[in-house]
């Protein structure tokens, strides 16, 4: 008996996800742990409400040992210290953003090698080997450098992250980036995330290029967001083929704090040791 249907259904319903309270139906988003996810916004849109929205609900996963955040924030990392008792790492730099995705490329290996030794196709997150989540707060800084050493150092950081996205989804490395010009000449590595959320853009044209033409058919039209409504948000769910509008809760950057004042990440000589061990298949 062919039970192929069944089990596509349950791999969508198992699957972890983020829930993200909706402030107009009053239900939660679900959107998908361990798929790399590009948030696409214009200023004032509610990027960073949102990007916080996602750290509250990533608290218990940080908790629990089962998920490790790095961030990426090229504003000299003002922004992810803020909040910085959530992340392992902070890279507040180009350089240290290219040091910091060199040692998880090397984890990717790591991960990649223990999959081939054990017969596995991906790893499962656990407190053993963590769902390793990189965040990207304006993304489009890793490139327009003038500087020639900066342009070099903004090539390999392209370089290691373009690698990281193709490889990251079965060793358990996901990528949330966000953006404010999601054309494919500013974001190269924009097709490689296969999630999408958009809150508020230009035109119809910039939507289909930040979620895709199938959500615009269905719906999603997030250049008719008035600019008096940040935070309203399309995500285009690809369990569900459908785009669904929502509004994620406002997020105190004081509540945050305080929530996580003593929080523990994961240290960073755990998750990067000069030789990363995984545990044996039969403990998975």
């Amino acid at each position: 008996m062919r039970i192929l249907p069944n089990r596509k259904k349950r791999r969508a319903d198992m699957r972890p996800a983020l829930l993200i309270p909706d402030v107009i139906t009053g239900t939660d988003i679900r959107i998908p742990l361990g798929l790399h996810l590009l948030v696409s916004g214009t200023t004032g849109s509610g990027k960073t409400n949102l990007l916080l929205a996602i750290l509250t609900a990533l608290i218990c996963h940080v908790e629990a040992g089962d998920v490790c955040l790095l961030a990426i924030d090229l504003k000299d990392g003002v922004s992810a210290n803020a909040v910085k008792n959530l992340y392992t790492s902070i890279a507040g730099t180009i350089e240290e953003t290219v040091a910091l995705l060199q040692k998880v490329r090397r984890l990717i290996t790591s991960r990649n090698q223990w999959l081939k030794e054990n017969f596995l196709l991906e790893v499962k997150p656990s407190q053993k080997h963590p769902l390793v989540i990189i965040m990207i707060d304006e993304a489009l800084q890793l490139y327009g450098a003038t500087d020639p050493d900066i342009i070099k150092q903004q090539r390999k950081a392209q370089d290691l992250l373009d690698q990281i996205l193709l490889m990251g989804r079965n060793t358990a490395v996901m990528v949330i980036a966000a953006i404010q010009d999601p054309r494919k000449e500013a974001f190269k590595l924009r097709e490689r995330f296969p999630e999408r959320i958009a809150l508020r853009l230009n035109d119809k044209a910039e939507a289909v290029m930040a979620m895709n033409q199938v959500a615009i058919t269905q719906g999603a039209a997030p250049w008719l967001i008035p600019t008096g409504s940040p935070g309203l948000t399309w995500f285009y769910d690809t369990d569900e083929h459908m785009a669904i509008r929502f509004q994620s809760p406002y997020i105190s950057i004081h509540d945050l704090q305080a929530e996580t004042a003593n929080l523990h990440p994961i240290d960073a000589s755990r998750l990067f040791p000069d030789a990363p061990q995984l545990p044996h298949k039969e403990e998975q």
